[in-house]
């Protein structure tokens, strides 16, 4: 027999992923399971936010998969000199914060547009 098993988190994903798509946005920002207010990722993709020199990404507790292309992320930006930081991010995007993507399946991507979501730390 072929196919793939769907687990319940895969079918909320999709929902939410389906929703989103239907109301024009490209993709979902996921908060975390336990408290509802921390950002986590972005489908399949891990999310890095620079703002003033810092790179910020969650920790690899709880739901985040410590990926290579993630740990790779973090090597180059601590050997260009970013200090890079692993903590819970919370909802508030300010001006000029940079919000970028990265992963097997998305490889690289720029956010450009966040919407009913802020990120700071």
């Amino acid at each position: 027999m072929t196919g793939r098993l769907t687990t319940g988190c895969d079918v909320q994903m999709l929902r939410a992923q389906t929703d989103a798509k239907s109301k024009g946005f490209t993709d979902v920002l996921y908060l975390d399971s336990v408290h509802k207010r921390y950002l986590e990722e972005v489908s399949s993709c891990n999310v890095f936010v620079v703002k003033g020199g810092v790179v910020a990404t969650p920790g690899t507790r709880g739901t985040i998969l410590p990926g290579i292309t993630r740990k790779s992320v973090i090597e180059l930006a601590r050997d260009h000199g970013h200090k890079v930081d692993h903590h819970r991010l919370t909802r508030v995007l300010q001006a000029k914060t940079l919000v970028f993507l990265c992963g097997l399946s998305c490889q690289f991507a720029r956010v450009t547009v966040v919407v009913h979501c802020m990120i700071f730390w």
